[in-house]
């Protein structure tokens, strides 16, 4: 049953971000073509700074979930209800205090953004971000019971649904009005409609929850909950530090302009790792379900499965973004949106870090290890925050995303390992090393083979020249990963669960 649901929970997933990104890309070159660069560039900027807000969560959402695992396991109700009614009740005045900050820091806005907009443009522009993130606020409750019980299909198709009809609205609008804030204001209401239908079907599937009845968390449970949250909230001040800043740094320093191209490359790598994330994601409530029955082997089996198709996933992505991105970003916005390759280099490298130990990352948040390095961040995020700003005074926008790279390889490479074999899988850290870097090291002789080949590859065409450099990258990267693990059982797992579900969907079509 674990493996039906993180298998449904994944490719639902995927099939519904492969066709919010289809939308998204034609969304952001009508955005781009009617609003321009510098305009996108102040939406990443104010998308950072909402962020920054959003930090007032303090992982107090992630912190609770842990806690759900056990008691939906032991069908303990009272437990369950408890939970939810705590975490409606700090949601609410998460969204209380992220209104205030926001309308706080709303007339400094245009010392952070330097650009030819007027404040109260500026203003109701940025009240739209805040309202966006209260709303899902307001209704996180609801989600969080549908996740625990592992039945995140429901949000993601709930998602996908809502979002191929914001895309089409935003569309539209743009091309008749071209105005940003009746396309923010779309977002807005289809942001309200999507927490409404995933609230309605929260309280049909689990009707009770529906009570006007107190409950109380036990005491253990709330010192739990406290203790991580405490760990939690260094971890997300960290993390926003590390990863929410560089488009602030690269606004401030080197202009909207610049941040609306860099803008482009985040967002093919943001809804990429979105897809490719639903299988690292899609697991957590059946390893949190496996460690609250103690299967300490099968949970070890089950990581070492997730990390294979993880890896062959982000090798896949990996060769692909190095090879495509700068053809894809010449014919999808233009030649005079290209960053150097170099750049790109390292923001793949990046985000082939992140995918790769996404796995990782889940188990920790399954078993709730968040105390252990909680003070790890708060020093990464210094040193990223240094290195960045001093090096893209001297090395332009490469500078930027060099202190991302530095602090990824220390957190996500060489601690979190640490803490996860040892403190919960109980075993030799090295097995995860190997893995890691025999991986890494398939992935590079990928990128070099691959590129080597696709240089082959230059015609005048660009569109057919991209077409078969794309047919290069699905054909490489995957024929390597056949040659070195077709023996394996990692290997021969997922070939397994690809033959089940491919003839389940074969069946249902033939129906």
């Amino acid at each position: 049953m674990r493996t039906e649901n993180t298998m449904r929970n994944a490719l639902v997933g995927m099939s519904a971000q492969i066709i919010l990104i289809l939308f998204g890309f034609i969304s952001r070159r009508i955005f781009v073509d009617t609003l321009g660069l510098e305009l996108l560039g102040i939406n990443a900027s104010l998308t950072s700074i909402i962020s920054m807000l959003s930090l007032a969560e303090l992982g107090i959402g992630t912190a609770i979930v842990c806690n759900l695992y056990r008691p939906i396991a032991e069908d303990n109700k009272a437990a369950i209800i408890s939970l939810i009614q705590l975490y409606g009740k700090l949601y609410r005045i998460i969204a209380a205090i992220v209104l205030s900050l926001g309308l706080i820091i709303t007339p400094f806005l245009q010392f952070i953004i330097e650009e030819d907009i007027t404040a109260v443009y500026l203003s109701v522009i940025f009240f739209l971000f805040l309202l966006d993130v209260i709303i899902s606020y307001l209704y996180a409750s609801k989600r969080a019971i549908i996740m625990a019980d592992q039945k995140n299909y429901i949000i993601t198709l709930t998602h996908g649904v809502v979002g191929i009809a914001m895309n089409i609205a935003q569309i539209t609008i743009l091309l008749i009005t071209e105005n940003f804030i009746l396309f923010l204001v779309i977002k807005v209401t289809c942001r309200l409609i999507e927490n409404l239908v995933i609230a309605h079907i929260a309280n049909k599937k689990y009707p009770f929850i529906v009570t006007k009845q107190k409950y109380s968390v036990e005491p253990a449970t709330r010192k739990n909950i406290v203790g991580n949250v405490k760990a939690l909230a260094l971890h997300y001040i960290g993390i926003y530090l590390i990863n929410g800043t560089d488009m602030l740094i690269i606004t401030k320093f080197l202009g909207a302009v610049t941040s609306g191209i860099y803008a482009n490359y985040l967002l093919i790598t943001t809804v990429l790792r979105e897809v490719l994330t639903q299988f690292s994601v899609s697991p957590v409530a059946s390893f949190g379900d496996l460690i609250a029955h103690n299967e300490k082997e099968r949970l070890i089996s089950a990581f070492h499965k997730v990390m294979f198709v993880a890896f062959v996933l982000s090798n896949f992505s990996a060769v692909s973004l190095f090879v495509l991105f700068n053809p894809f970003i010449t014919l999808w916005i233009g030649s005079d949106a290209l960053l150097s390759q170099s750049v790109v280099a390292i923001i793949v490298l990046n985000f082939y870090v992140v995918v790769l130990s996404e796995p990782l990352g889940s188990l920790r948040s399954s078993a709730g290890l968040f105390r252990p390095d909680r003070y790890l961040h708060l020093f990464l995020a210094a040193l990223n925050l240094v290195i960045s700003i001093l090096f893209v005074k001297y090395i332009g926008i490469i500078g930027v995303f060099i202190g991302t790279l530095l602090c990824l390889c220390i957190k996500e490479i060489t601690v979190l390992p640490l803490i996860v074999y040892r403190m919960l899988l109980n075993i030799s850290v090295w097995q995860y090393y190997k893995k890691f870097f025999s991986y890494f090291l398939v992935t590079i002789v990928s990128v070099a083979i691959t590129w080597g080949l696709s240089l082959l590859l230059t015609l005048d065409s660009l569109f057919i020249s991209f077409i078969l450099k794309m047919l290069l990258c699905l054909v490489v990267p995957n024929a390597i990963v056949i040659l070195l693990f077709r023996k394996t059982a990692n290997y021969q797992y997922l070939v397994t669960l690809l033959k089940r579900y491919l003839g389940r969907f074969k069946g249902k079509f033939a129906k």
